[in-house]
């Protein structure tokens, strides 16, 4: 994949986390967990663009510490 590909990709994983998350119920947050992990697998599958998926997860509903 290219690395616009992975970055929207990446963040699309983010923002799905993020909405997931945002239910204060609680009842979401495994999706948001799934959508997270998902997020997480793409960032260590391309160490090449790494840095712009730190970026990318700064705006997110979620802690990103890689």
């Amino acid at each position: 994949m290219e690395k616009q590909e992975v970055v929207s990709k990446f963040r699309d994983l983010a923002n799905t986390a993020s909405y997931h998350f945002a239910d204060d119920s609680g009842r979401e947050w495994q999706s948001g967990y799934a959508a997270q992990r998902q997020a997480e697998e793409l960032f260590a599958q391309y160490p090449e663009f790494q840095e712009d998926l730190r970026q990318a997860a700064k705006s997110y509903l979620w802690s990103f510490n890689k």
